[in-house]
């Protein structure tokens, strides 16, 4: 499915690519702090270490390039529907 041209989005051609992911600022795991522990230092210490070998949390974006729009496929659904709101005419929201 990548590399498919789905539809023109107001003349922009709209690409749909499993590789349009960004990255967040949530780790992918989170140390709990525990009472036994050495105080916040040692909690820090490990979460720096765990963001390092696990790293951090992707999610399904949009893109805007020079050659058009390329989307997830999980969000393209997203954009049919909120392309369908908009009075082409009128340029704003029913």
């Amino acid at each position: 499915m990548n590399g498919l041209i789905t539809t023109h989005l107001f003349g922009i051609p709209v690409f749909v690519s499993d590789y349009a992911v960004g990255t967040t600022e949530r780790p992918n795991r989170i140390h709990k702090y525990k009472e036994w522990m050495s105080g916040r230092v040692y909690h820090k210490r490990v979460q720096k270490k765990w963001i390092k070998r696990f790293g951090y949390a992707e999610e399904a974006c949009m893109f805007k390039t020079p050659q058009g729009i390329i989307v997830h496929p999980s969000l393209i659904h997203k954009l049919k529907d909120a392309t369908h709101d908009i009075d082409i005419n009128q340029g704003e929201q029913l």
